[in-house]
């Protein structure tokens, strides 16, 4: 190795080392928003931890809407709208599973980074 890809080696080190100082720094200082922003990662990334359960518990699923549930009497009052046919295919894994997931996937986003800004205040 030359002599700049050791500066370059010794350079990434330091600074690998204050990165984890930083972060244990943070996390010693503020468990509960980082245990916050731990699940909104997580919910980024899996958005279908909130999706499904949502989704069952509004009455929609896989082999369609439950009976006796909320979704099923939405459509028996106003049959079969748009939006209800996007979280009924969600619920089955078809086209809105995608736009479900995320639109989730938007609102940990954002949630994230306004908890953000309020802790910081």
């Amino acid at each position: 190795m030359d002599e700049a890809g050791k500066v370059a080696l010794e350079y990434t080190k330091a600074l690998y080392r204050h990165a984890l100082k930083h972060v244990r720094d943070h996390i010693s200082k503020n468990p509960g928003i980082t245990s916050f922003q731990l699940i909104m990662i997580l919910l980024a990334c899996v958005p279908v931890l909130v999706a499904a359960p949502g989704l069952a518990a509004i009455g929609l699923g896989a082999l369609g809407p439950s009976a006796g549930g909320a979704a099923a009497g939405y459509q028996a009052v106003h049959g079969t709208t748009a939006a209800f046919s996007l979280l009924q295919s969600a619920a089955m894994g078809g086209y809105g599973a995608a736009v479900v997931n995320g639109a989730v996937t938007g609102v940990t986003a954002v949630s994230g980074v306004v908890a953000g800004f309020l802790t910081r205040r």
